[in-house]
């Protein structure tokens, strides 16, 4: 992972996942021609990210009881995303607050293990906003 340095704005605009009108994000594509949309949460629902396979959705890859999906960017290989979070600790959040540090970057294996999980972990805690941050 690097913070790009020479035009963090712009780095920001390729990694973010952007929305549209409704509670999902815009496809995101992947390598294998699937694609991935996250669905924003709130404090009855929890923010989802999810696989599709054309407009099937096959999977539910990531599922965050607090905080909201800001960014994600795939590596070169495709089988990890990079995935920004927002721990929406400030007073104006709508989705519920995590606590400890206000955002997190989480590295997401793209291939479930035998169970059917999609295997995450925490790479990153601190108090700068991850949309900038790239592979």
């Amino acid at each position: 992972m690097r913070l790009p340095a020479s035009d963090p704005p712009a780095a920001a605009v390729l990694v973010r996942a952007p929305r549209d009108s409704g509670s999902h994000t815009l496809p995101h594509p992947l390598p294998d021609g699937r694609t991935l949309r996250v669905r924003q949460g709130s404090y009855e629902q929890p923010s989802e990210l999810l696989l599709y396979d054309g407009d099937r959705k096959v999977a539910t890859v990531l599922t965050l009881s607090c905080g909201e999906i800001v960014s994600m960017a795939l590596d070169r290989s495709g089988r990890h995303l990079l995935v920004g979070k927002d721990n929406e600790n400030d007073s104006a959040a709508g989705n519920r607050p995590c606590g400890g540090k206000n955002h997190e970057l989480l590295r997401v294996g793209l291939a479930p293990t035998a169970a059917g999980a999609f295997p995450h972990r925490v790479v990153w805690r601190g108090d700068t906003y991850v949309g900038g941050f790239t592979w």
